[in-house]
């Protein structure tokens, strides 16, 4: 029973007694306190030695107050500077410390001074020493131990690594490595998704058609359907004129069902939308109007019933048109009917009408009907330029064509010309000149000098053309022709001048810009009715008193001829005798040489 009662007791024991069984906290306390009081007493001990040492330092011999800054202060200055390096040194190399830069040699002199001030004595005693040596190991020394006994412990041997303490944070990344050699290769991934799908490949052939199946149910009836009717068109306006060179429209208005189609026509032909047509829902604007767009615009509308059509007249005011043009020269001969047609349309109708530039028409050999233009007994004089002329009230149009009648008879007369030769406005030209001078429709002119080939010697001209009755003489210098023409003969003499009433020079190539033309006798001495010709043996054929034309001697070797236009003969109109342009309108120069001298004589 006692036995059986004594364990109980034991635990109740227990509950007042502290718990003495030991934690890990509490032994690892007590193995830190015995590390912290061996390292003190290791720092003592080295303390004692590094005492003994100081020990051996000489004493300073006491000095006269006023010396003791500048003798006693030095030794000892240097030896604490020594004492403390080599100090430094030892505990840095025992403990490991980073060394700490020593004081500034002013800091210890100032602090020396001071001492040496304060102190009565004559010398540094080993306490002194001891003292300040304290007072450096306290400013070198991180941590101090001191005791009551004021002695300095330095630093002992370093202890055991402590724990291992807690990771640090990661440090800066280092700089790229170099590549390293490619690795052998893995073992293959995770199969990845299924891919798109592609494209639909080509369709089987149709298989063949089944059974038909059974006939489904009825479906419901359907709504009633609209009803239909066949195209109505309507076209507005149905008449219009416009004027020339604006826009016009025309509307067309469209009924049926189905809804029809709407074409635009015009003169049959479809239009279509673009510069000129415009074709919206309904309507046509057609666009820069002109005399070819009159007519008739139809709006034409289908559907599956059938068609139906409206259409409206378009008429354009405008100035006339030529639908007919006379050709720009003709040449019709002599005493015959020449006839020409001219046709213009417009609106309103033009009114065609025919005019001779400069000049009237003819009244009794000329007539005008419908266009056509009718010249009967042509003559040399009806050369020339006409006009067919169309007018209504929107303006005038004008077309023009050029009449040069052929003279047969002075064609064949001067084939055999080397300046004139069959030059056909050449001819015509003469031919209109000569026709009122001549005797007969039947004369011949034939020559009777050619310099070239029969001499170019005044003699041989008067021996070969005096008294042959009417002559014309044709002077070739460059590219001008000129020369002129006497209804009476020549004659060799010493020198006298001839009155013709009939005489007259012409110009068929002169200056650029210039037609061919005759000159008459009206220059400044016409008047006097006495200076047509000049006879004389001594020179060739010679027209007017100053003289207007005059062929030297052998005129081919020298530059004497010369012609003066003005004295009898006139000018062209604007210009008087004596000046430039008078001098030189015939040759191109008032002295010349010609090329060549022709002179034919009239025979019957």
């Amino acid at each position: 029973m006692k036995s059986s009662n004594s364990p109980a007791e034991s635990r109740r024991l227990l509950d007042f007694v502290p718990s003495i069984r030991p934690s890990f906290l509490s032994v690892v306390l007590v193995f830190v306190c015995g590390c912290l009081w061996v390292k003190n007493e290791t720092t003592n001990e080295r303390l004692i030695a590094l005492e003994s040492r100081v020990n051996l330092f000489p004493c300073v011999q006491s000095v006269s107050t006023e010396n003791a800054d500048r003798i006693s202060l030095s030794p000892t200055e240097a030896t604490v500077r020594d004492l403390y390096k080599k100090v430094q040194t030892h505990v840095s190399e025992r403990i490991g410390y980073t060394s700490v830069s020593p004081l500034s040699s002013a800091t210890i002199r100032l602090r020396k001074r001071r001492n040496v001030l304060n102190d009565t004595s004559t010398g540094i005693t080993i306490h002194e020493v001891r003292k300040e040596i304290s007072k450096q190991f306290e400013q070198l020394m991180p941590t101090k131990y001191c005791k009551s006994s004021e002695k300095v412990c330095p630093a002992g041997p370093p202890g055991y690594p402590g724990p291992i303490g807690a990771r640090g944070p990661r440090g800066r990344r280092g700089p790229k490595g170099k590549k390293g050699p490619q690795g052998p290769m893995g073992p293959p991934g995770k199969s990845g998704k299924t891919g798109i799908m592609g494209p639909t490949g080509p369709r089987g052939e149709k298989g063949s058609n089944g059974e038909p199946g059974p006939k489904g149910m009825p479906g419901p009836p359907g709504r009633p359907g609209k009803s239909i009717s066949a195209p109505q068109v309507m076209l507005s306006p149905a008449e219009q004129t416009r004027d020339e060179g604006g826009d016009t429209a025309f509307y067309c208005t469209v009924a049926g069902s189905p809804s029809p189609v709407v074409v635009w026509q015009f003169m049959g032909r479809t239009l279509l939308s673009g510069a000129k047509y415009l074709i919206k829902e309904g309507e046509l604007i057609v666009r820069n109007l002109n005399y070819s767009d009159a007519g008739p615009y139809t709006c034409v509308a289908r559907n599956i019933l059938g068609s139906s059509e409206a259409t409206g007249n378009l008429t354009v005011r405008g100035l006339p048109i030529f639908t007919r043009v006379p050709p720009s020269i003709a040449t019709p001969v002599q005493g015959s009917t020449f006839q020409v047609t001219c046709q213009a349309e417009g609106y309103p109708r033009p009114e065609i009408n025919w005019t001779r530039a400069a000049m009237p028409l003819h009244a009794g050999r000329t007539s005008i009907n419908q266009g056509t233009f009718t010249i009967n007994n042509l003559s040399p004089d009806d050369s020339g330029f006409y006009e067919c002329v169309a007018t209504n009230i929107m303006g005038t149009k004008k077309t023009r064509i050029n009449v040069a009648v052929q003279v047969r008879f002075f064609y064949l007369a001067f084939e055999n010309s080397v300046i004139v030769g069959n030059n056909r406005n050449h001819l015509t030209s003469l031919s209109n000149w000569l026709k009122p001078v001549t005797k007969s429709v039947n004369s011949l002119w034939k020559r009777c000098w050619r310099a070239s080939v029969d001499g170019w010697a005044a003699s041989t001209f008067h021996s070969r053309c005096d008294a042959k009755g009417p002559t014309v003489t044709i002077i070739s210098v460059g590219r001008y022709i000129f020369g002129g023409y006497t209804s009476i003969s020549w004659a060799s003499s010493s020198g006298r001048y001839q009155y013709d009433s009939k005489a007259f020079l012409f110009s068929l190539v002169n200056k650029p810009g210039w037609a061919p033309v005759k000159l008459s006798q009206t220059g400044q001495y016409s008047s006097n009715k006495a200076y047509s010709l000049y006879f004389v043996s001594s020179y060739g054929p010679t027209f007017g008193g100053g003289h207007d034309i005059n062929i030297k001697s052998d005129a081919s070797s020298n530059s004497n001829s010369y012609s003066n236009l003005g004295h009898d003969y006139g000018p062209p109109s604007g210009y008087s005798y004596r000046s430039s342009f008078a001098r030189t309108f015939l040759a191109g120069t008032y002295k010349f040489t010609p090329d060549e001298v022709e002179t034919f004589y009239e025979s019957t």
